[in-house]
């Protein structure tokens, strides 16, 4: 039996990333925040699980306690996220060869936007979106970029989901 789930579509991944470019008032991401975020999309519910929640995205507590679980567990967020990597490699690489984002920002692990015009028909569907008036969405394109990812107060650490020992702490919001 074949099921399909959006965390392994790549144009699903794509259509992600565009969404959050779209989105987002940041010009940057560094690129774990970006690939959390991505993945962040598929699994909103997942944002329960960052413990300690940071004092930055503490008047979203309710909003964010108040998503309703997947209808399909996953069993191991941090493998998924692991998996679901490859894709995000693919087309962050494809929005750098259509120049939607700086591919040397991308080298450098940082996803940068370029001035892009995409077409009017994606740009509507883009934008009519109904995520995008969702609180969760908002948290995780407008708070999300905005956090210190690194270190044992990072989000790498609170989320679980990547690795953080040999980080070098940033001196954002924690």
């Amino acid at each position: 039996m074949l099921v399909y789930h959006p965390v392994y579509d790549v144009n699903h991944c794509l259509y992600r990333m565009l969404l959050v470019l779209e989105a987002s008032a940041q010009e940057e991401f560094e690129w774990d925040t970006f690939k959390l975020m991505n993945f962040y999309l598929v699994f909103p519910h997942l944002l329960k699980d960052i413990k300690p929640l940071p004092a930055a995205l503490s008047s979203y507590r309710k909003a964010i306690n108040g998503i309703p679980n997947s209808y399909a567990e996953i069993p191991n967020p941090k493998r998924t996220l692991f998996d679901l990597s490859a894709l995000q490699n693919m087309a962050a690489s494809h929005l750098a060869a259509k120049s939607i984002v700086n591919l040397d920002f991308h080298r450098l692990n940082i996803i940068r936007k370029e001035q892009y015009e995409l077409s009017s028909k994606l740009q509507t569907c883009l934008h009519s979106d109904p995520v995008r008036e969702q609180l969760w969405f908002k948290v995780i394109t407008d708070e999300l970029p905005l956090l210190d990812m690194r270190g044992k107060h990072g989000l790498k650490k609170r989320s679980g989901l990547m690795e953080y020992q040999y980080d070098v702490e940033d001196k954002k919001a924690s």
